[in-house]
């Protein structure tokens, strides 16, 4: 339906897509057989079996063109983007005492080799994985306890090695921020998408819709646009409608660019000419850097706020604003 070509899909493996039927054979049956093996080294190859059970189920899957260590992880290059794909659902079992995403040593030790040698690379560099690489707030109190075991690491190397977006999932929370840290090549642009198939249960009861996403980049400035879909069972898939706790992102968002807020201010004065009376300000797209990337809930904060004593504003972002001097 999205007319993609098939192997220009790619594939990441989660949580729930380890068989967990093979490694309850272990739990169950392994302890009693009696091999020249310790239960740890047979839990180990029973995980591998469970992790590798999918490419049996899933034959139309595409296979990354570099291989990594563990199944269904490795690297796939298209035209100016570069994409590590980690599966990070690797250990996920039932007998995990604290359920949690997982690399292993041996395919940080990969991914970090790998990340280094791509990073004088100048295309868009990409890693899909499952799991959250940091603790993200729920929309309603609680504990987090499902994030990934390496991810200071793991955000660590990807800085140090100019990867440019980081996009995962898991949570059905969707979460969209660009971040830079002392020591990092670039800034980092972390993209949690929402998920398009859970039942209210795990949705908050309802009050989190499903979600799609499109990522859009400009390859010549380095600018990311995220377009933010949610399903309404009326109107089907259309644009985010709120940007609210459980939904935190506007129907676009322009990410990939960090500015203070008196890069915002000193933008936004650039725009207004108190010489004439009314004044129709661009359109969103047409804003400057430090405005598009502020959400539209900061954006027209910050246009009433500014304006609130000397004009009468009209209208709020994304759509048209309007603003007229009040006379004196």
């Amino acid at each position: 339906m999205a007319k993609i070509d098939r192997a220009n899909v790619l594939w990441g493996l989660g949580n729930h897509d380890i068989d967990y039927k093979i490694t309850d054979i272990y739990s169950s049956v392994a302890p009693e057989i009696k091999i020249d093996m310790s239960h740890s080294e047979m839990g180990h190859y029973y995980q591998l079996i469970a992790a590798n059970a999918p490419k049996h189920c899933l034959s139309s899957v595409t296979i990354p063109e570099i291989p990594g260590v563990v199944p269904f992880s490795g690297i796939t290059v298209r035209n100016e983007m570069v994409f590590f794909i980690l599966n990070s659902g690797l250990c996920s079992a039932r007998d995990q005492t604290v359920k949690h995403g997982k690399l292993t040593a041996s395919q940080m030790d990969w991914f970090s080799a790998m990340a280094k040698k791509y990073k004088d690379d100048s295309r868009w560099k990409v890693v899909l994985l499952h799991h959250h690489p940091s603790n993200y707030p729920f929309p309603s109190a609680g504990l987090d306890i499902s994030t990934l075991e390496e991810g200071s690491s793991f955000i660590d190397v990807c800085g140090e090695n100019g990867i440019n977006i980081v996009s995962h999932g898991h949570r059905h929370h969707p979460k969209a921020f660009t971040e830079f840290r002392s020591g990092w090549a670039n800034p980092i642009t972390f993209i949690c998408a929402g998920s398009t198939s859970v039942n209210s249960q795990h949705r908050e009861h309802g009050r989190i819709p499903n979600c799609a996403h499109i990522i859009k980049i400009n390859k010549s400035n380095r600018d990311i646009y995220l377009y933010n879909y949610q399903f309404d069972h009326t109107e089907g898939w259309v644009p985010n409608k709120s940007n609210c706790r459980e939904t935190p992102l506007d129907a676009v968002m322009f990410l990939g660019s960090l500015f203070t807020p008196s890069d915002a201010n000193e933008a936004f004065a650039l725009l207004v000419n108190h010489d004439i009376e009314q004044q129709q300000l661009p359109p969103w797209q047409e804003l400057p850097s430090q405005l598009r990337s502020l959400t539209l809930k900061k954006l027209n904060s910050i246009i009433r706020t500014t304006l609130s004593s000397s004009h009468s504003v009209y209208g709020y972002y994304p759509d048209q604003v309007l603003i007229s001097r009040i006379s004196k």
